[in-house]
């Protein structure tokens, strides 16, 4: 069995039957070092931490390699629970109500704002203007109707995000493989058809305007890096928002 000894605060448990080291965390409550021995008759807590540990003690823990270990399987371990703490907040009804009113948001604000917005700003940044509205919209809807406290509601807010981003990437792939096909296609054709007059132009045209291309790719990879980037922030403050408000007005669901 063995003792598990902080080098910091001194104190240490018992390991009970079937309990090994690597069971539990490398790190003390008070953040000190947890050192494994075989024997607590070998450790004095009034020394330092260098004299528990000098190397003719032949009771000592294998020295930093295997202290790397555990802290390896102590890092495991805090990811877990920290995974764990994330999976008890989130409230997949509370989600999924919140994803039908960003639907609705997307169909109000298209019937409404789209063609007003597109001719201001562009459909690209009307595009990414909508996406944030959802996640905002969405986002306070959840945290409003099912979460308990601010963190709740961020964690909410952020895991609804999370789905609407994949759901409008998915669909966005799917738009583009079309597309491309189509694109193929066209040109397939046309290549066949190179003595109708216009034809051949046309081929040439896209292969002269490739940099652009390549420069517009650029461009919609940094829309998109900062669209994701800003989705998440507005979802996440959406699901306090609402927590926040809720609060305010004392309104219990």
């Amino acid at each position: 069995m063995g003792y598990l000894i902080c080098n910091d605060c001194k104190q240490y448990y018992e390991l009970q039957p079937g309990e090994k080291p690597e069971d539990f965390s490398s790190k003390c409550n008070c953040n000190g070092l947890l050192i494994y021995k075989e024997n607590i008759d070998f450790f004095n807590p009034n020394t330092t931490e260098d004299e528990n540990d000098n190397p003719t003690n032949n009771n000592q823990y294998e020295n930093a390699s295997n202290r790397s270990k555990y802290s390896l399987y102590g890092d495991l371990n805090n990811l877990k629970d920290f995974i764990s703490n994330i999976n008890d907040k989130i409230n997949p009804m509370g989600i999924a109500i919140g994803l039908v009113f960003s639907i609705l948001f997307l169909f109000v604000s298209s019937i409404i704002f789209s063609s007003f917005m597109v001719g201001l700003v562009g459909i690209t940044i009307y595009g990414i203007l909508t996406i944030l509205g959802m996640t905002l919209i969405g986002g306070f809807v959840t945290g409003f109707i099912a979460s308990d406290n601010i963190e709740e509601g961020g964690v909410n807010g952020g895991f609804l995000t999370l789905i609407l981003l994949i759901a409008v990437g998915l669909l966005l792939g799917l738009i583009i493989f079309v597309t491309m096909g189509i694109y193929a296609s066209v040109l397939h054709t046309l290549g066949s058809l190179g003595n109708i007059p216009g034809a051949t132009t046309s081929l040439s045209g896209s292969n002269g305007n490739s940099l652009n291309s390549l420069g517009n790719s650029v461009l919609n990879l940094v829309y998109a890096i900062i669209t994701i980037i800003l989705s998440f922030i507005f979802g996440i403050l959406g699901g306090s928002l609402g927590v926040i408000v809720k609060e305010r007005f004392g309104i219990q669901l």
